[in-house]
């Protein structure tokens, strides 16, 4: 039977008073309810992001520590004479020379290593054989391949392997370098740290949370010595992972979660999301509460260096934001239905006259009439029971002449020009089930234009059971074209974005092959018969060529910004035959000012050192070349000087002073600006 709100409301003003007011109290419950879920489910995913960059941030250090380490190890040639004597002696006696020299050698590395939490060195010969093990120097000669796969890998590869990787006795995180001299491959170097290293280094990062490392049966079981399997315990939160070292009996295994983490983990292990997604393998978060608080439980999965996934980092933490979530839904929900409680009271008094009845109805039914947006509402069949007059205007169709009629054969079109059948709609398919519906579809007008509209459509509960549905929607044609025009614009400007970059590449292109001209014309010169003035002059119009063709370059380098490929070199160079070759031309310019220019360099400064001459001779020149522009009298001074050490590295500070009128301290910020002067008569004197 169609739902036609006016006998309803003749028969039962009172129940559908209830009704409207207990539909909007679930609306507002399911939206406030929505709103908690979302924003504790992005907290909840900033701490697994958190503890994801901790981790990688962790073995990260630790890789870039094992990666000096080789560098260094390999710079020492004796180091690599005596791998190569150990792996072509046949002999027992020779072999283990050659093994005790190296232990020799590279003792007082390992110990600075233990200190470091590097706790395992080990070298291995080509075929997987254990050459050295400096923390068991007594144990070598074991064939390794079978059970370290990054052994294998490093040797058969030739490529540097990082991950975890399970072992024979403990677990670990496994940097395996394979030692190639003159193309010759002399074995692998290896260096590992425990999970108490990496928890300590995530523990620095994030100090008000716990961890725990857990290892998968499975990985570890058909690997461990016989002997060793006292070393790991059954997990607390899952049957099917292990925990290392629960005893501690070994002097790198992380301290025992607290008493509150093992109350913790005894409630993690009789929740279903936590069994399924161990088992699974998958990345996941979840809530638990404990002692009146909620705490959070962080699961990353561990993969090892086949990319299998062989274990899980666990943190623990205090959720207060969770809580506070929770306490904002409670109060928001609890308002709310104060507030539609004291809208029941008053208008109960109003219902229990037919009079108060009516015009209730009538003020309702200028409401929907004067609603901007199109609303008509539904039986449970799909029936049409109303259509306010705007729907009326924007979709042509009359009410008188759609009441009683399916609406989705009506107007409700999925497609342009294409429909579906009224079960596979959507819109219907969720209200039918109870469940609100929210997004975009096409209506069909009565004059056969299709419209694209924003639906908001929720069910009608009588008694519990749906007796229909209330749909507002709203024309969006106006949006749509707005938002093809941006999408058109953004290609436009992207087209001519790329067409610049174009242009700048061709352009230092075509400048370059006049340029490599001169310089080689002047090339030419210099190798001919000059006297030693001529020289000095040819010798300073090729460096200064060099130096233009390194701006044309430059300019080439201008579309690698752009697309973010442009890098700084860091190569090895002599800082003092640079500033020579730099001040050179410049020392002219300021002489025929009557200029001195001139160079102090501190004491302490290396003249070998890292970085990239060719940009810092760009930025030098520009500057130097400005402070000659802009000085009248006196002169310019470069200083040379060391900067303080940051980071584990020395850096050098270079500072160009001048005796010019220099820039007021409210222009400061306005000459990084492109094209800008701080005094506009600078155009005028020099130039620009």
């Amino acid at each position: 039977m169609p739902l036609r709100f006016p006998r309803i409301c003749q028969a039962r003003p009172l129940l559908v008073l209830v009704l409207a007011l207990v539909l909007l109290e679930v609306l507002i419950a399911l939206s406030l309810y929505r709103d908690w879920q979302e924003k504790e489910t992005q907290f909840l995913e900033q701490q697994r992001i958190g503890l994801e960059t901790a981790y990688r941030s962790s073995v990260n250090m630790y890789a870039l520590a094992t990666d000096l380490l080789f560098k260094e190890v390999m710079q020492h040639d004796e180091v690599v004479s005596t791998l190569r004597e150990g792996l072509a002696s046949a002999d027992g006696d020779l072999r283990a020379a050659a093994r005790g020299k190296l232990y020799r050698l590279l003792y007082g590395t390992y110990a600075q290593l233990k200190q470091n939490n590097l706790r395992q060195f080990h070298f291995h010969l080509p075929h997987g054989e254990s050459f050295l093990r400096f923390h068991d120097p007594a144990k070598f000669g074991d064939p390794l391949f079978d059970l370290r796969p990054s052994v294998r890998i490093a040797n058969t590869e030739k490529r540097a392997v990082t991950g975890f990787e399970t072992g024979r006795v403990l677990s670990g995180f496994r940097y395996v370098y394979p030692i190639i001299s003159a193309g010759e491959h002399l074995g692998s170097m290896e260096a590992s740290v425990s999970f108490r290293a990496i928890r300590d280094a995530m523990a620095s990062l994030e100090h008000t949370r716990e961890y725990a490392f857990l290892l998968r049966r499975s990985s570890v079981e058909g690997i461990l010595a016989e002997d060793q399997m006292h070393l790991y315990g059954a997990s607390e939160i899952h049957r099917e992972y292990l925990v290392e070292d629960p005893n501690l009996e070994l002097p790198d295994s992380p301290p025992p979660p607290s008493d509150r983490i093992q109350a913790i983990n005894k409630k993690l292990a009789r929740e279903s999301a936590v069994q399924i997604g161990m088992r699974a393998g998958k990345a996941f978060s979840v809530k638990v509460s404990h002692e009146g608080k909620t705490w959070s439980a962080v699961f990353m999965p561990v993969h090892d260096v086949q990319n299998r996934q062989v274990a899980y980092v666990v943190s623990y933490g205090e959720a207060a934001l969770a809580d506070y979530f929770r306490r904002d839904f409670n109060v928001s929900l609890l308002a709310s239905a104060a507030l539609l409680a004291a809208l029941a009271w008053m208008f109960g008094g109003l219902l229990r006259s037919r009079a108060a009845l009516e015009a209730e109805k009538q003020s309702l039914k200028v409401i929907t009439d004067t609603v901007a947006d199109g609303l008509y509402a539904m039986d449970k069949e799909g029936r049409m029971t109303l259509l306010n007059p705007s729907a009326e205007m924007l979709l042509g169709f009359r009410e008188q002449d759609v009441l009683g009629r399916i609406g989705h054969d009506l107007f409700h079109s999925h497609a342009i020009n294409e429909h579906v059948p009224k079960e596979n709609c959507p819109i219907y398919r969720r209200v039918s089930r109870g469940q609100p519906f929210d997004g975009e579809e096409h209506f069909a007008c009565q004059d056969g234009r299709h419209i694209p509209v924003e639906v908001a459509s929720r069910p009608i509960l009588d008694r519990g059971e749906i007796s229909g549905s209330v749909t507002v929607f709203r024309d969006i044609t106006e949006r749509k074209k707005m938002e093809s025009a941006l999408t058109e614009a953004k290609l436009a400007a992207e087209n001519a974005n790329r067409m610049k970059s174009e242009f700048l590449a061709n352009m230092s292109h075509e400048i370059r092959t006049p340029m490599n001209g001169i310089i080689g014309l002047t090339q030419l010169t210099l190798d001919s018969e000059l006297d030693a003035d001529q020289r000095e002059h040819l010798e300073m119009v090729k460096k200064s060529a060099d130096g233009l063709m390194t701006i044309i370059n430059d300019i080439l380098d201008f579309s690698k910004i752009e697309a973010g490929r442009l890098t700084i070199e860091h190569t090895p160079f002599a800082l003092g035959m640079t500033l020579k070759t730099l001040l050179q031309p410049l020392e002219v310019q300021a002489r025929h000012k009557g200029l001195g220019l001139a160079l102090k360099r501190a004491e302490g400064v290396p003249d070998r050192i890292l970085g990239d001459p060719v940009r810092l001779s760009q930025v030098l020149i520009n500057l130097i070349g400005n402070a000659i522009k802009f000085t009248e009298r006196g002169g310019i001074e470069l200083e040379v000087a060391p900067a303080p050490a940051s980071g584990g590295r020395a850096g050098i500070t270079f500072s160009v002073r001048d005796t010019g009128a220099g820039i007021p301290t409210d222009k400061l910020d306005s000459i990084f600006e492109s094209f800008s002067q701080a005094d506009a008569s600078i155009t005028r004197r020099y130039g620009g």
